[in-house]
């Protein structure tokens, strides 16, 4: 899978990240968004608990879980497991920031194929947020990345 995730605003950007989370506490939210073809999309944000920021989904996302309130030094596995890393999923990580402050974390899935061409779940991540702290985001097919089913 290939992903890049992006902003709309100057202020609002995100970045790769690895393990430990940022201290605090975690809401974490499984979302699922229909994609080309009419494949399932999922990926998970982790909203840090305590800030002014608010993640709201468009209306057509689907919510499949969500937990509240989880321990940073659990919020991560926990974040995996909803994406299906117990069956050997791996996942990207990317820091959502406003102005060098983390507000929360994004996992998306990274599936890898045999055929080098192979690439499904070609996703990326626009974040806008208002001046009520209220961040919206929309997830969207990457453009200009050519997809091969590899006899899928």
């Amino acid at each position: 899978m290939l992903v890049v995730s992006c902003s709309g605003d100057a202020g609002l950007r995100t970045e790769e990240a690895g393990a430990p989370l940022s201290e605090g506490q975690y809401d974490i939210f499984l979302y699922e968004t229909v994609g080309e073809e009419g494949q399932p999309n999922v990926f998970v944000i982790l909203d840090l608990e305590g800030d002014p920021y608010e993640f709201i989904p468009p209306e057509l996302y689907r919510k499949l879980q969500q937990e509240k309130e989880v321990p940073a030094d659990e919020a991560l596995e926990r974040a995996a497991v909803m994406l299906g890393e117990k069956r050997g999923r791996q996942y990207l990580m990317r820091r959502i920031l406003s102005e060098d402050v983390i507000i929360g974390y994004e996992l998306i899935p990274r599936d890898s194929y045999p055929a080098p061409r192979a690439v499904t779940n070609l996703l990326r991540i626009e974040y806008h947020v208002d001046q009520e702290g209220k961040v919206r985001f929309r997830s969207m097919p990457l453009p200009g990345v050519e997809r091969d089913s590899g006899g899928r």
